[in-house]
C-alpha cells in the first residue's frame, strides 16, 4: 500500500515537473514583438499553474498519510482494525485523487505541447504581412508629409496614422485573440486593409 501511494506520488511530480517546463518554455514565447497572441495563451498557462498548484497542494495534504503508513511498515507494529480501516481509507481517496490530477497534467501538458508548436510556427507566417503592413505605414507616412507641403492640413489622417501604427505594435505584442473564424494572419490582414484605405484617402483629389 505505501509503495503504491509513494508509485503515484512519483508519478505525479514527474508529470508536473514536466509540466512546469513546458509552461515555462511557451512563456518564453510571449511578449517578443513578433506578433504571438498573449490572451489564448495566458488562458492556458493559467489553467496549468492552477492544476500545478493544486496537485502541490494534494502532494502535501496526502503527505502525512504516507508518512503514517511508512512509520507503520517500518516499524512492523501491529495496526488495529479501526486504524486500519482508516488508514486504507485515506489511501484509496489520496491515490484517486493523484490519478485524477495525473490525468488533468497529461492532458493539459498534451494541450501546451500542441499549442507550442504552433505558436513556434506563427511569427514565420506572420513575418510577410507584418512586413507589408511596416512598409504601408512608412508609405502612409511620406503620403502625409507630401499631403502637407501641398498646403492640406492632413490632421485626420494624422490621427488615423497614428491609430494604425499604435495598432500594429499591439498586434505584434500579441493584444489580440484569435478565434477559429478570423485567425492570427487575419487580424494583421484587416490592418493590412485598413492602412492601403487610408493611403488611398490621402491619395484622393482635392486632398
Amino acid at each position: 500500500m505505501v509503495d503504491e501511494l509513494g508509485e503515484e506520488r512519483r508519478n505525479v511530480d514527474g508529470l508536473l515537473d514536466r509540466l512546469d517546463d513546458e509552461v515555462e518554455r511557451v512563456e518564453g514565447l510571449l511578449g517578443r514583438g513578433d506578433g504571438i497572441p498573449r490572451g489564448t495563451v495566458e488562458t492556458l498557462l493559467d489553467e496549468a499553474k492552477r492544476t500545478f498548484d493544486r496537485a502541490e497542494d494534494e502532494g502535501r495534504r496526502r503527505h502525512r498519510t504516507f508518512q503514517d503508513m511508512a512509520r507503520a511498515a517500518s516499524a512492523d507494529r501491529r495496526v488495529d482494525a479501526r486504524e486500519m480501516a482508516a488508514l486504507q481509507g485515506e489511501f484509496d481517496e489520496g491515490t484517486a485523487a493523484l490519478r485524477e490530477l495525473l490525468g488533468e497534467a497529461e492532458a493539459l501538458l498534451a494541450s501546451l505541447q500542441g499549442l507550442r508548436g504552433k505558436l513556434e510556427d506563427l511569427p514565420e507566417k506572420l513575418r510577410p504581412v507584418r512586413g507589408r503592413i511596416h512598409a504601408a505605414l512608412d508609405a502612409a507616412r511620406r503620403d502625409l508629409e507630401a499631403l502637407r507641403r501641398g498646403g492640406a492640413s492632413g490632421f485626420r489622417h494624422e490621427a488615423e496614422l497614428t491609430r494604425l501604427t499604435e495598432r500594429l505594435t499591439a498586434l505584434e505584442q500579441g493584444g489580440y485573440h484569435p478565434t477559429p473564424e478570423r485567425g492570427a494572419t487575419r487580424h494583421f490582414a484587416d490592418l493590412e486593409a485598413e492602412v492601403a484605405a487610408l493611403r488611398d484617402a490621402m491619395a484622393a483629389p482635392g486632398h
